[in-house]
């Protein structure tokens, strides 16, 4: 079995590195991990995991926008080039908050997940 610790900036540290000699000798000790702070990225090792943001939203619902308005024309050719505009815009103020809503719900449930204690498992004999 492998333990993992956290330090103060999240980053994940092996468990021998996190335990030092105490002062008196008398054994390791351990320091406790810390949550990851709101508005810090995550580093897994693998890619780091941003905090949700609005510019990110913003930014992910203006590359959607073309498709959006793309498909808001296919479905009614007779509407004006201003009704297209329109729905786009209307589609948008709908997926730009939604967008950043699972964004927050994820980076939640990963920050949860990243700080639940590790749960031991009995060995069989």
């Amino acid at each position: 079995m492998e333990y993992v610790w956290l330090d103060e900036e999240g980053n994940e540290i092996e468990a021998d590195e996190a335990a030092q000699p105490s002062r008196n000798g008398s054994g390791a000790t351990a320091t406790k991990a810390k949550p990851a702070g709101k508005d810090k990225p995550i580093n897994t090792g693998r890619r780091v995991i941003q905090p949700p943001s609005w510019q990110r939203a913003a930014r992910r619902g203006l590359l959607f926008a073309p498709a959006i308005a793309l498909f808001v024309y296919l479905l009614n050719r007779n509407l004006p080039l201003y009704g297209v505009v329109l729905n786009v815009l209307i589609l948008l103020a709908f997926f730009i908050p939604f967008g950043y809503l699972m964004d927050r719900i994820t980076y939640r449930a990963y920050t949860r997940r990243l700080n639940a204690p590790k749960k031991k498992t009995a060995k069989k004999a």
